[in-house]
């Protein structure tokens, strides 16, 4: 497996939990994520706000190695990309027990992990 996404930070995910929301620092910028579970297509969903809030990309669904801000235009969404990625290389969707970690020190994280790229990164990875 190719190790570039190394460089990147690893988003604190709870593993389980159906919605989950949290602040998260981008860039150096404060962010709120929310995950959202849904039963009937046993998919995640992928919201993103400023810190005060306000909506700044909605509603994206969570595919393994799909960048999830990429057609995002928003002027607020952070300069760098966050992916999920399969650490164990299956490649496939995380599921609901497939995401972050369970908080227990020791514990192997879950298969499916969510990254920031920084936007120094990105420019690196892309020369």
């Amino acid at each position: 497996m190719d190790e570039w996404w190394l460089m990147a930070g690893v988003v604190p995910i709870t593993r389980g939990v159906e919605n989950q929301e949290f602040q998260v620092q981008l860039d150096g910028v404060e962010y709120i994520i929310r995950l959202l579970w849904q039963d009937r297509d046993e998919s995640w969903y992928f919201e993103l706000s400023d810190a005060l809030g306000t909506p700044i990309w909605m509603g994206q669904r969570i595919a393994t190695g799909v960048p999830l801000l990429f057609q995002c235009v928003n002027p607020l969404r952070p300069p760098g990309e966050l992916i999920t990625i399969d650490t164990a290389d299956e490649d496939k969707d995380p599921g609901l027990d497939d995401f972050g970690d369970d908080g227990e020190e020791g514990n192997t994280p879950a298969r499916i992990q969510m990254i920031y790229l920084e936007a120094d990164d990105l420019a690196e990875l892309s020369s």
